[in-house]
């Protein structure tokens, strides 16, 4: 059977990419050489899945085209063997098998990993058309992929030359507060006092800021190393909701904590997760508007994987505000990613990222739901935590 021709479109491949053709026989090897070398790729064959092995563990390829039934083992099989290999899972393959296509064959297929499954007779043209979509759809996620390394690269720059910057902060800022803390020990008068209070204040702002971003730079380092105790959330939330009580007040909103979960103790970090949640009320005071809705409550989370449900405890922190765009859903806990801020001036968007990493760190998730249900307004932001970190955190002996 001669190949069909080809229009110029057809035959424009991506340049330089490589097919390697897997087949038992030499007839097929020839009429597909014809038709993929007419289309402007570089064709390298193999007559059976141990030559084509040793081809991959020598050469570069884009693309495998692969016969289903031969001889030593089948292009299912050989598939499979592709997917668990790390250098080579990501080669796309198009399965081809001489047999009436039946549902149950190209299941078969996609279940070894296929990413198509054609039969014979091929239409050339459809085949061409595939393989174009499969490079690529290869080479852009390659390409995004270097990208993010490069974005991760820099980012570890950046927060290494930003540990370093903190670590020579943080010194003369304890000092500042040290002689502050004396001072404010003396005989002064109440508008001195509320003054230099006002001072401490921000600066012990600073410096919980510094120690959020060394906590950080520690857990993308693998270097956190949690003190996990006992831990009352209701408790560490009505210390957080008192501090911020006089702040509200005076913009005339309220801060309303619902604690459903009793007095239920969970093992974790105290210090970590007051961070995390003094992150987010901070958050809500900043760029809401209106009373700020907190909630503790047990619950169970279901994993779709095993479809097995984890125990553990929710807080969630609901705030008036504009809905979160569904674009800036997907990448708001990322670095340096800013939430809209209504003109209030924003932060460097580190804190949902921080508090992301933290809770992984001690087994939870974090998450948002915008707009919120019922009011078809505003965001709540959630996390979950287990009754107790994974065992890699806090082997149990």
């Amino acid at each position: 059977m001669a190949p069909q021709k080809l229009d110029h479109q057809e035959r424009a491949g991506p340049q330089g990419a490589r097919i390697l053709v897997v087949d038992d026989n030499p007839d097929n090897l020839l009429l597909l050489e014809g038709v993929l070398c007419g289309a402007g790729y570089r064709v390298i064959k193999a007559s059976c899945p141990g030559e084509a092995w040793d081809i991959l563990r020598r050469e570069a390829v884009d693309l495998i085209i692969c016969d289903v039934m031969m001889p030593e083992i089948s292009g299912y099989d050989f598939c499979q063997l592709l997917r668990k290999d790390p250098k080579l899972r990501d080669i796309p393959v198009v399965l081809i098998t001489s047999k009436r296509l039946e549902v149950s064959d190209a299941i078969l297929g996609m279940e070894a990993g296929a990413d198509d499954y054609l039969t014979r007779p091929i239409d050339h043209r459809l085949l061409v058309q595939k393989i174009q979509v499969l490079i690529t759809k290869k080479h852009q996620k390659e390409a995004l992929e270097e990208r993010l390394e490069e974005q991760e690269e820099r980012l570890k720059a950046l927060i290494s030359f930003t540990n370093m910057i903190v670590h020579d902060m943080r010194n003369p800022l304890q000092v500042a507060m040290g002689y502050l803390d004396l001072i404010l020990q003396e005989n002064l008068s109440s508008r001195h006092r509320r003054w230099l209070s006002l001072v401490y204040e921000v600066l012990n702002r600073q410096r919980q800021f510094l120690e959020d971003l060394l906590i950080l730079a520690a857990t993308r380092d693998g270097r956190l190393k949690p003190e996990i105790r006992p831990v009352r959330l209701d408790e560490v939330i009505q210390n957080l909701v008192a501090l911020y009580q006089q702040q509200a007040k005076e913009q005339k909103r309220q801060i309303v904590f619902e604690n459903l979960s009793g007095d239920q103790q969970i093992l974790s970090d105290r210090r970590l997760l007051t961070r995390v949640i003094d992150n987010l009320l901070a958050n809500a005071m900043k760029y809401g508007c209106g009373d700020i809705h907190l909630r503790l409550e047990e619950a169970h989370l279901s994993n779709l994987i095993n479809q097995d449900s984890a125990r553990g405890i929710v807080f969630s922190i609901f705030n008036h505000c504009p809905p979160i765009p569904i674009e800036l859903q997907r990448t708001v806990f990322e670095p340096f990613v800013q939430l809209p801020s209504g003109g209030k001036k924003g932060g460097i968007g580190l804190g949902l990222y921080f508090c992301r990493l933290v809770l992984e760190a001690l087994g939870g998730r974090l998450g948002l739901v915008s707009p919120a249900p019922k009011s078809n307004e505003g965001v709540i932001f959630y996390f979950f935590l287990p009754p107790e970190p994974p065992q890699a955190i806090y082997p149990r002996h």
